[in-house]
């Protein structure tokens, strides 16, 4: 059984920014030095009136967010209650 391959970081950012620019992608190496991922700087904010990211809310990330990053073999993770972070899955 043959896996998906895992779109790049800069080709994902890409298409969350023009897809999903509320969420403000950019390198997780902009948040701390030597992470590798995404970091989602505007986690906390919402769309159409649904949090981009929710930690109370069992850790509820947006649906359409959820599935741009599924859909390039991606996962999120949350940093702390405020930071949604993005891995490739391996």
């Amino acid at each position: 059984m043959s896996r998906k391959a895992s779109m790049s970081e800069s080709n994902l950012i890409d298409k969350i920014e023009k897809e999903f620019p509320e969420s403000k992608p950019t390198p997780a190496s902009h948040f701390a030095e030597g992470y590798e991922g995404i970091w989602f700087r505007g986690s906390e904010d919402s769309v159409d009136h649904v949090p981009i990211f929710d930690y109370w809310n069992e850790m509820t990330v947006h649906p359409k967010l959820s599935e741009i990053l599924m859909n390039a073999g991606w996962y999120s993770e949350p940093y702390d209650a405020g930071t949604l972070m993005a891995f490739k899955e391996w």
